[in-house]
């Protein structure tokens, strides 16, 4: 007769062991895996308690296992756990299995084992966890239990992997969007030299400038999430913002592969959202609020347009989870803590060096996480949105051929003047086909030299629409910050849109 399941057991040495610390939302997942798992194939406790122990507690000793659960049950965790990443008990796991020469209950610790890295796993380890659990249906003859892993398989098979956070971690992409200021250091330099050492004057600016900041990134927002006008409007519980720098942000989108026919219409609206703040300046100046210009001084006046570079990746890592469990894992080292990772010390050491967000009152701790991503495409991002051209949307050449390229009409220049008409096709929010043709383009070819380490060289593509191009050179923008795009942006392709 099979012991009875005592949850309470397990719990209260975890709540023990624990001691108020951390219990991540990434233990939580592995631990109902484990229950599920073990539920489905109607596992002996042994193997469900074996299975959550060396999940669920990677450091604690040995012996205190072996004197709460059984000498049994602390050679099985021994063999199986690994050093706090899932990744190695799925290994530990495969190993196990193999090697358990009949031994019922490691087989199940096994499975319950795979079920718990399963729940948090990358796209890549997920299949590789699926496929060997299909294996090891198709080489059971025990029907009853065959058709118990077969049960287990589609369950998993079913499941994308999870985030930290719950959402989604299966096969997606995301548009990823830089907006960054034009002149926005030399601006500064500007604010600091009239100041003259007057340093609540010269913040003054600066608070007035990064406002000016925020409003334009909320009306790019609020253009991106509005109902109505062209294209799709953004779930803005896709959107992610990753990060800042000063008047630089990083914001990505994400696409599953099941919305994937939604992306040419997610490109317009991000197009026409882009091409609208891009003209919207900020402005300062030197004068006093009132000040009339006058022959004895002058006043120090700029206005600043925005750029932005767009690309989709399909290549990117997240590093917030693994940032989280190094940074936790080695605090001591400096803190000097035992076990109690709930100290004011503790949660300051985690938050300054960006281990999550940390916070707690005593007696638990709560954590969360923000979203980052590393990769070779995250690295040619960031290389080349240093070709974004002021005032306009320069598009990576991965997502212009994803949208663009897409429609059977051909791309076509408006006289002889190098720039291209490209037409969209999308599907707007009333349902039916669109086509815009009102963009054009200039094609620029980047080096792999000036792709600094990418290693191969890349496309970009600079948009407008046609009646930005007839504008370009009567906006107030700086007309020096401008000089860039009018070297793109030709008179000679303006009076061929003119003609057209």
């Amino acid at each position: 007769m099979k012991q009875k399941a005592d949850h309470t057991k397990v719990l209260e040495f975890m709540a023990n062991e624990v001691k108020g610390g951390i219990l991540t939302s990434t233990s939580l997942k592995a631990f109902i895996a484990v229950e599920k798992a073990a539920d489905c194939l109607d596992m002996d406790w042994t193997s469900r308690e074996s299975a959550q122990l060396a999940v669920l507690l990677p450091e604690v000793p040995l012996e205190r296992i072996r004197k709460e659960f059984g000498s049994k049950t602390a050679d099985i965790v021994e063999d199986l756990r690994g050093t706090n990443q899932y990744s190695k008990i799925a290994i530990n796991a495969e190993a196990m299995h193999a090697k358990s020469e009949g031994d019922k209950v490691r087989e199940d610790t096994a499975i319950a084992a795979m079920a718990a890295a399963a729940a948090f796993a990358t796209p890549e380890s997920f299949d590789s966890i699926v496929s060997w659990l299909e294996d090891k249906v198709d080489q059971e003859t025990y029907y009853e239990l065959s058709a118990s892993l077969k049960n287990l398989s589609v369950q998993f098979s079913e499941r994308s992997p999870m985030n930290a956070d719950g959402s989604s971690q299966g096969r997606f992409s995301v548009i990823s969007v830089s907006m960054d200021v034009c002149g926005s250091t030399e601006l500064k330099k500007c604010m600091k030299d009239c100041a003259q050492d007057d340093e609540e004057l010269l913040d003054k600016w600066y608070g007035e400038f990064y406002r000016q900041f925020l409003l334009r990134e909320w009306q790019f927002y609020s253009m991106l999430f509005q109902e109505g006008g062209d294209g799709l409007a953004w779930d803005w519980k896709h959107t992610f913002y990753v990060k800042g720098i000063g008047d630089e942000i990083w914001l990505l989108y994400e696409v599953s592969e099941d919305d994937r026919w939604k992306l040419e219409s997610l490109f317009v609206r991000l197009l026409r959202a882009a091409l609208d703040v891009a003209y919207r300046l900020i402005m300062w100046t030197s004068a006093p609020e009132g000040a009339e210009p006058s022959k004895d001084k002058s006043w120090e006046t700029r206005n600043l347009p925005l750029k932005f570079y767009v690309d989709i990746l399909d290549d990117a890592f997240g590093v917030s989870e693994p940032r989280r469990e190094f940074m936790t894992e080695h605090a001591s080292d400096f803190l000097r803590l035992e076990e109690n990772r709930n100290s004011e010390d503790f949660i300051k050491f985690c938050n300054r060096f960006h281990a999550g967000y940390f916070m707690g009152d005593g007696r638990r701790l709560i954590t969360a996480i923000r979203s980052d991503y590393i990769g070779w495409e995250v690295d040619r991002f960031f290389r080349a949105t240093k070709f974004a051209l002021p005032g306009v949307v320069t598009v990576g050449q991965n997502l212009f051929k994803a949208t663009c390229h897409r429609t059977s009409n051909s791309d076509e220049e408006v006289g002889c003047s190098g720039l291209m008409k490209t037409t969209l096709e999308y599907i707007s929010q009333r349902g039916g086909i669109h086509y815009l043709d009102c963009f054009r383009y200039v094609k620029k070819e980047i080096s792999a030299k000036n792709l600094k380490g990418v290693g191969e060289k890349y496309t970009v593509y600079r948009m407008l629409h046609a009646h930005d191009l007839l504008i370009l050179r009567h906006i107030s923008a700086d007309k020096e910050i401008m000089k860039k795009t009018f070297n793109v942006f030709t008179r000679k392709m303006e009076k061929a849109e003119r003609a057209r």
